[in-house]
């Protein structure tokens, strides 16, 4: 397995966790007390990540943390993400 593979998987996670995200924010929006097996699913691979945000990401009755994770995902730990397999892809050609 390669360098590129890793790096490929990863960033197709993070991109899938924040689909997950918005899936989760337009269900709240749309139909907000559905329970299928699908939204339960959604909802919980999100809410262990949105629940400690909510407490600091709402402002008057206005939830911004759905957009406070996917920013933090799109330019934080995908960033680093990506700069720590080029880092450990550059220390192995060196040896």
């Amino acid at each position: 397995m390669s360098f590129q593979f890793f790096l490929t998987v990863g960033t197709y996670f993070f991109q899938f966790f924040n689909f997950m995200i918005i899936a989760n924010v337009l269900i709240r929006i749309v139909a907000p007390k559905s329970n299928g097996i699908i939204v339960q699913w959604i909802k919980g691979m999100t809410e262990p990540i949105l629940a400690p945000v909510r407490k600091f990401a709402t402002f008057k009755a206005v939830g911004f943390a759905p957009l406070t994770v996917v920013f933090i995902v799109e330019f934080l730990v995908t960033p680093l993400y990506v700069f720590r397999w080029i880092q450990l892809f550059q220390y192995q050609e060196e040896k």
